[in-house]
């Protein structure tokens, strides 16, 4: 439940008072940190900083203010958690499907020439199935474990776990 104050700072904001939207945003950027740092994968340690999540993941938020201010469709905090949410997906999925895949050389064809131009229309929710023949038992061992993504994979007859 949102506090009186905040409360104050939304009406505030939506009213056009920018230091207002800048106080919600600051409020509750360390809870918001807490979060990420649960949530971000460990192996991405050394190519994703924190800080940089959380700023672009507040830049969204403040590009999208006025839409939240109009409906207010939920807590503010849970809604700026959402959208931080989103971007360790998106962060997630740019790093961990480019390690699944590796560095390119060579021609555009074959499956992982399809797999790449595939990649960029998965979306939240989507299933991915495979099987012995699919090239890469690694990506789908990894988008297992991504909670934007179902996958499922047999090798030789059996579940890929």
């Amino acid at each position: 439940m949102q506090t009186g104050d905040t409360d104050n700072l939304l009406d505030l904001a939506q009213r056009g008072d920018i230091a207002a939207g800048d106080s919600l945003m600051m409020r509750y950027r360390n809870r918001l940190r807490q979060v990420i740092n649960v949530f971000l994968d460990p192996r991405l340690s050394a190519r994703v900083d924190p800080s940089d999540v959380l700023q672009e993941a507040l830049a969204q938020a403040a590009n999208r203010l006025p839409q939240y201010l109009e409906e207010r469709p939920i807590d503010f905090y849970y809604w700026l958690r959402a959208i931080v949410r989103d971007e360790l997906t998106r962060v997630h999925r740019r790093h961990m499907l480019a390690a699944a895949i590796g560095p390119f050389a060579g021609k555009e064809t074959g499956e992982t020439a399809l797999l790449r131009r595939l990649l960029s229309f998965f979306r939240i929710g989507d299933v991915v199935v495979a099987d012995r023949y699919f090239c890469c038992y690694w990506l789908v061992a990894t988008l297992m474990k991504l909670e934007w993504m179902f996958a499922s994979a047999k090798l030789n007859g059996e579940p890929l776990r």
